[in-house]
């Protein structure tokens, strides 16, 4: 098997610029992206690509190549500096940003070259795409990781200029949101704290009094899945107190389940159901968020408590089939334990 040296002397420069092209994808790469080249001469490359065992066809995708585990990659790292390597990154970035349609694979791709090319303010919108996508797939883990790359870059701009612009800092607190509230049973959710402190100075810096009851209800969140519910509770009652202050509908409805939530947490079981059937008109169905589906949780075991387990029942159903309809696992398991505990005493 020739070195990589060896395999490039017998190339002509531009099938060197393709096979650079090439690399700019670590993993995996398509022909059609690679439309300003003559086919003739991608089939060649590739070609000779393929006989040094290097790569083989992706199944199942025509066109689709996977880089093998034959490649020498400590070679090719000796031989091209990080400067370059990013430079041929950012070529990919550049390329598959131009291709129409942008299937998920793709636009997981698309994020995942931002990043091997070192994220810049433009790629947030990309990587928060691909979380989403992430999300959607039930791959936690991997939309957790996104979010924390966007808030660790963030927190970068933050330091260095505290000025962030109106659709940075919106990304931030979005992405500080999905962050905090995704899967609350994950075990990595104590990272989100050091995000969440970091918004919340910066939002009291800006006077931005919306943002600084959003972000306290997200640190209360936070505590509350510790199981520190004294904290959590201080944390929604400033939340609470800003809201009270301003006229926002959306920041009105997440209140108005925090306050049945605190209301059970101290045992007023009653107050909290009467609190819950007064907003029935302006309270929405269960969000895909598992903060507030632990929060209707707590609110059909109130019902339960009070010796009416077959409301409680049926709240605590609709949770489930909502979470099963959405492979969340993590939370049915948690809803047949307290449905175990409290409704077969009934």
């Amino acid at each position: 098997m020739a070195t990589i040296r060896e395999f490039l002397s017998t190339f002509s420069d531009d099938e060197k610029s393709i096979f650079f092209s090439f690399r700019g994808f670590p993993n995996y790469f398509s022909v059609d992206w690679f439309s300003e080249f003559p086919i003739s001469t991608l089939i060649a490359v590739i070609s000779e690509i393929e006989k040094q065992q290097w790569l083989s066809p992706q199944p199942g995708k025509r066109g689709h190549y996977l880089w093998t585990s034959k490649f020498p990659q400590q070679e090719w790292s000796a031989q091209i500096s990080p400067e370059e390597m990013s430079r041929l990154h950012r070529n990919s970035v550049d390329r598959l940003s131009k291709i129409l349609p942008k299937d998920d694979d793709i636009r997981l791709a698309l994020a995942k070259q931002c990043i091997l090319a070192g994220l810049q303010e433009d790629d947030l919108a990309i990587i928060t795409d691909a979380a989403l996508i992430e999300e959607n797939k039930n791959r936690i883990s991997d939309a957790i990781h996104l979010y924390d790359t966007i808030l660790s870059f963030i927190e970068q701009l933050v330091i260095r200029d505290d000025d962030l612009s109106e659709t940075t800092w919106n990304i931030f607190i979005d992405s500080i949101e999905r962050r905090a509230s995704l899967s609350l049973l994950h075990p990595t959710l104590r990272k989100a704290k050091h995000f969440l402190k970091i918004a919340l100075e910066h939002a009291c810096k800006r006077n931005n009094q919306k943002t600084r009851a959003y972000i306290e209800l997200l640190i209360g969140q936070n505590y509350w899945m510790h199981f520190q519910h004294n904290r959590a509770i201080e944390h929604f009652n400033r939340g609470l107190e800003i809201i009270n202050t301003l006229d926002d509908r959306e920041l009105y409805k997440r209140a108005l389940k925090i306050q049945g939530l605190i209301l059970a947490a101290k045992g007023h079981y009653f107050e909290a159901i009467k609190r819950y059937e007064n907003s029935l008109g302006e309270l929405e169905s269960p969000e895909n968020n598992d903060f507030f589906l632990v929060a209707a949780l707590n609110l059909s075991l109130c019902y339960t408590e009070v010796g009416m387990p077959q409301r409680g029942l049926g709240i605590s159903e609709s949770i489930q089939k909502k979470c099963s309809r959405n492979d969340n696992l993590p939370f049915i398991s948690l809803r047949a334990h307290d449905s175990r505990n409290y409704f077969s005493t009934y």
